[in-house]
């Protein structure tokens, strides 16, 4: 059998991308949704292992921790990019402004 070629990223290749706020906010949701579906402990332990740079354990974990960097990386370029604002929510209306 032959080799099978393709194309692909290079591991050590850094990509510039775009994200906009609208898919930032569905990346966030996503990490809130892999977090409820666990005990707030599971979840707890899991963000723990973030912070000692362990490796995941599972297929949750590995989500978790590629959710959390990818949030993180475009928080920092948002920052760097003064692309922040304040913004409110109302726990009574569920709404942010």
């Amino acid at each position: 059998m032959e080799p099978i070629k393709y194309q692909g990223i290079d591991p050590e290749a850094i990509i510039d991308i775009q994200v906009s706020g609208h898919f930032y906010k569905r990346i966030v949701n996503a990490l809130l949704i892999l977090g409820d579906s666990k005990t707030p402990d599971d979840f707890k332990k899991t963000l723990e292992g973030l912070k000692t740079d362990s490796q995941p354990k599972d297929g949750y974990e590995l989500n978790i921790h590629i959710l959390t960097a990818l949030v993180y990386e475009i928080e920092s370029k948002a920052k760097a990019q003064n692309k922040l604002k304040e913004i409110t929510f109302d726990p009574e209306t569920e709404k942010f402004t």
